[in-house]
C-alpha cells in the first residue's frame, strides 16, 4: 500500500491512507514530499481516521496554507496526539492557526514546530 523512500513511507492516496487507518497500520504515519494536494487529502483522512495518533510531516514545505488546511480538521480531531510539523516554512498565518486548534483541541499534546520562521 505505501513506499518507502529514504527511510519515509507515505500513501499514494486518500484511499490508501484511509484504509491503513482503518485496519490500525497508521498509527504512526509520515509523508514526503507533500502537494497542496496531497494536504488536502491528508486533512481528508484526518476526519475519518480514528487510530492516527501521530502524524510526521517535517520537512514538507506545506507552509501557511497547508497548515491552515490541516488546521480546520485538527479543530474536531480527537485522535492525534503528536503532529511533527518542524521546517516546513510556517510563519505567523500558519501558527496563529495552529494556535486556534490548541484552544479547541486537548487531545493534541505534542507539536513539534522547529526551523519554522514564526513571529
Amino acid at each position: 500500500m505505501g513506499k518507502e523512500e529514504e527511510g519515509c513511507k507515505y500513501a499514494y492516496s486518500y484511499h490508501q491512507i484511509v484504509t491503513l487507518v482503518e485496519v490500525g497500520h497508521s498509527q504512526v504515519w509520515s509523508l514526503c514530499e507533500s502537494s497542496k494536494k496531497d494536504i488536502i487529502e491528508l486533512s481528508k483522512c484526518l476526519k475519518v481516521g480514528h487510530s492516527l495518533t501521530y502524524l510526521n510531516l517535517e520537512s514538507n514545505s506545506i507552509g501557511d496554507s497547508g497548515c491552515q488546511i490541516i488546521c480546520e480538521v485538527l479543530k474536531s480531531n480527537r485522535v492525534l496526539k503528536v503532529l511533527g510539523l518542524k521546517n516546513n516554512k510556517i510563519k505567523k498565518v500558519g501558527a496563529k492557526a495552529l494556535s486556534g486548534v490548541l484552544e479547541e483541541n486537548s487531545t493534541l499534546v505534542c507539536l513539534d514546530l522547529d526551523d519554522n520562521t514564526i513571529g
